[in-house]
């Protein structure tokens, strides 16, 4: 009898536990912060030339700004933030393009995958450059955080 009472205390401690570990898993789970993604990109201190960063499919809010005065400063950078907003699959593409329309000058396009947790995953990363070696200008640095 008294070991029927064992037994049973060891698998209710045990159910209990499992309900615990299963809830602190789904905690973690459900609370981790979407990741974003950033594109630093040099700024053209002529503003001749401005970048530009698009997505087949609307799965980001895209923002942008200046670390630095872009006019004059030589060491300015430009920083495209994206937070995604739905899960699924696009192709980001950050270009340089004249400040007054046209066709890009180079570009840089990333195959993303946004996860249902809000997780980013860059698949692939292809770019056009026209020019010169010496005359392209500074690949775009993408972090994913």
């Amino acid at each position: 009898m008294k070991t029927m009472k064992t037994i049973k205390t060891i698998k209710t401690m045990i159910t209990i536990v499992m309900v615990f570990c299963i809830a602190a898993m789904c905690f973690t789970a459900c609370s981790s912060k979407p990741q974003k993604m950033t594109i630093t990109v040099s700024s053209d201190p002529e503003g001749i030339y401005v970048w530009e960063v698009t997505q087949t499919e609307e799965l980001f809010d895209i923002s942008s700004a200046l670390t630095a005065d872009q006019k004059g400063d030589p060491d300015g950078k430009q920083v495209f933030v994206l937070s995604p907003k739905t899960a699924g699959e696009t192709e980001v593409t950050a270009a340089l393009v004249p400040a007054e329309g046209g066709e890009a000058l180079s570009s840089m396009t990333y195959k993303i995958k946004v996860t249902s947790s809000m997780k980013i995953k860059e698949l692939s990363a292809a770019g056009d450059f026209a020019g010169e070696m010496d005359t392209l200008p500074e690949m775009p640095e993408v972090v994913i955080e």
